[in-house]
């Protein structure tokens, strides 16, 4: 391969000139081969693995580089902890601006192309229905038409094509918005799958609620909203409640169907009426987190366990949300309250597990991914537990 860079960076060239170079994702530009020959050209050196003397991770944009547990792929989230850490002479390019650094452009244009149906059924390995489906539930839209055929950004519909898959398999709206806003740090077109993630659960399913309030899935088959008013009507039990624990229950009720909102009066209904109240507080705890509301949330949690410091699932929900504001180290004191309180509490052992390799203690997290596959060795959860045990 013979590339001639017009005008390379010369930042970038000084900077992988004798160091080694990581590559994370899938190429849409050139072939992993290529990309060692270029790597080379500039007197540098392609690693698999991230190590002190890494210069640079270019992060490849065929396809979102997510873990199929929905989380970031191991380099990043180490190279995260090395530059929170501070002293890391590293740097983190997506595929297209390493490219456009070095002066390829006619390379660049291949990471963003746009095609059509048939072209992206044979890219992609998705279905002609599949795609007419997404359109119409609204998760993408053409580029542009000519003659009557759609054009699509190739990168609008990778994501699509991503977040069904991982929604598929179970992995939750939280976690895919959370590895999306840190790939934000890096790659600005991840603002594109976060609008996409305009999600709701129902049933276990994430679904889109389309612009007349009816929910699709990401196939674009209709699902039945079974509430009596559309999604911008609060909900409302016909029989007002009258004691805390009807109001409690009303909470309940409203959570479930996703009227988070509607939930939050509710179980604020129940704590005026009985006074401080572990389960109230753990209640409306959720509630706040699902509506984003993260500090009041946190307070909440912190409410909950106060009254009952054996309230296991507080501490956990206290650690995820703390987790959520990248309080780490106070996120894994509440994981291992939970744990104290609960020592089979197996979802504390895998979120302790989870943050203490956020903040760069793997030897410590392997107790917790062992405890975990204790209860669970077949799920997604369980399978990545496993890997990260035989790689640490």
């Amino acid at each position: 391969m013979t590339l001639a860079p017009a005008k390379p960076d010369a930042n970038l060239a000084q900077l992988i000139k004798g160091r080694s170079v990581v590559l994370t994702g899938k190429l849409a530009s050139m072939s992993r081969q290529d990309f060692v020959e270029l790597v080379e050209s500039y007197g540098g050196r392609v690693s698999l693995t991230l190590a002190a003397g890494t210069a640079l991770i270019v992060v490849g944009q065929r396809s979102w580089p997510l873990h199929e547990s929905g989380w970031l792929p191991e380099t990043l989230r180490k190279a995260r902890v090395m530059i929170k850490k501070g002293g890391a002479r590293l740097k983190i390019l997506p595929e297209e601006k390493f490219l456009a650094e070095l002066g390829l452009e006619s390379h660049r244009q291949l990471v963003s192309p746009q095609y059509t149906t048939q072209t992206l059924t044979e890219l992609l390995g998705i279905a002609r229905e599949r795609i007419v489906a997404w359109v119409r539930a609204g998760l993408i839209k053409p580029a542009s038409t000519e003659n009557g055929v759609w054009h699509f950004d190739f990168r609008q519909v990778t994501a699509a094509k991503t977040l069904c898959e991982l929604a598929r398999r179970g992995v939750s709206s939280y976690r895919l918005r959370k590895s999306f806003e840190q790939l934000q740090t890096w790659m600005p077109e991840a603002q594109t799958p976060l609008q996409q993630l305009a999600l709701v659960h129902n049933d276990g399913r994430m679904l889109v609620r389309l612009g007349d309030g009816d929910l699709a899935g990401f196939d674009g088959q209709l699902h039945f909203d079974f509430t009596e008013q559309p999604a911008s009507v609060p909900m409302r039990i016909v029989a007002g409640p009258t004691s805390a624990q009807d109001w409690l229950q009303q909470g309940l009720d409203q959570e479930q169907a996703g009227y988070f909102a509607d939930a939050e009066a509710s179980y604020r209904q129940a704590l005026r009426l009985s006074g401080p109240d572990a389960q109230a507080c753990f209640n409306l705890a959720n509630v706040l987190n699902a509506q984003g509301q993260k500090q009041s949330a946190i307070e909440r949690f912190r409410q909950a366990v106060e009254i009952d410091p054996s309230f296991g699932d507080a501490w956990n929900n206290l650690g995820i949300a703390l987790c959520d504001i990248e309080q780490r180290e106070e996120a894994c004191a509440a994981f291992q309250a939970a744990l104290k309180a609960e020592p089979d509490n197996y979802l504390a052992h895998y979120n302790l597990a989870d943050a203490l390799e956020e903040i760069g203690r793997q030897e410590d997290a392997i107790p917790h991914w062992k405890a975990y596959l204790r209860h669970d060795s077949t799920s997604e959860r369980g399978v990545y537990a496993r890997q990260r045990c035989r790689r640490a």
